[in-house]
């Protein structure tokens, strides 16, 4: 229509639902990543780290959260987020546009290679 003007379609996307970030004690990240090595119950941990939990098919994979990631994960948890907001999410006052570009492109990136990501209206 003339003299309307539309706003364009922003892709939503978010995680698959078999993802989830957990806060685990270091040790037992340690564990998980090596449980040939003998586990001591008496060391106390450096402290708590996030972890992204995932399933593919019958496999569950885990790794610990990269920078930043923790704090898009509930949001895209959630309801998931446009990929503008998301870009906001990473901004940081001290960081470049282009630091911040390369951060939403590898965290794109590693997450469609994990295969966590989701249309939102699926």
């Amino acid at each position: 229509l003339e003299g309307s003007a539309q706003e364009p379609e922003c892709f939503s996307i978010r995680f698959i639902p078999a993802a989830r970030l957990v806060e685990v004690d270091s040790r037992v990240l340690a564990q998980w990543d090596s449980p040939e090595d003998a586990f001591d119950p008496a060391d106390p941990g450096e402290d708590t780290v996030a972890v992204v939990v995932w399933r593919k098919g019958f496999r569950v994979l885990h790794r610990r959260a990269v920078e930043d990631e923790a704090r898009c994960f509930a949001a895209l948890a959630q309801a998931g987020v446009t990929l503008p907001e998301l870009a906001e999410m990473l901004l940081k006052p001290d960081a470049s546009a282009e630091r911040t570009s390369e951060r939403f492109a590898a965290l794109l990136e590693l997450w469609i290679q994990n295969e966590l990501l989701t249309d939102a209206r699926s």
